[in-house]
């Protein structure tokens, strides 16, 4: 479940570190598009894409939630 959360692109979005953002990006849809074909199983493909999702959600809200705080 967790494969798509172990690319670099979702380690760098999590630490709000912009360096390099766009390879990672380039490479993290790479690693998706490989997982997507080497599963097989759609329904496999379906829970990992929902919870790297919701990953990815909770960051972004977490993000949001520290540059309120700032103000």
């Amino acid at each position: 479940m967790e494969t798509l959360l172990n690319t670099f692109f979702y380690k760098l979005v999590k630490n709000d570190n912009d360096k390099d953002i766009q390879k990672a990006y380039n490479d993290f849809i790479k690693d998706l598009f490989s997982f997507c074909k080497s599963v097989g199983d759609t329904t496999l493909v379906y829970f990992a894409l929902n919870y790297t999702r919701i990953e990815f959600i909770s960051i972004q809200n977490g993000i949001i939630e520290c540059k309120s705080k700032k103000k």
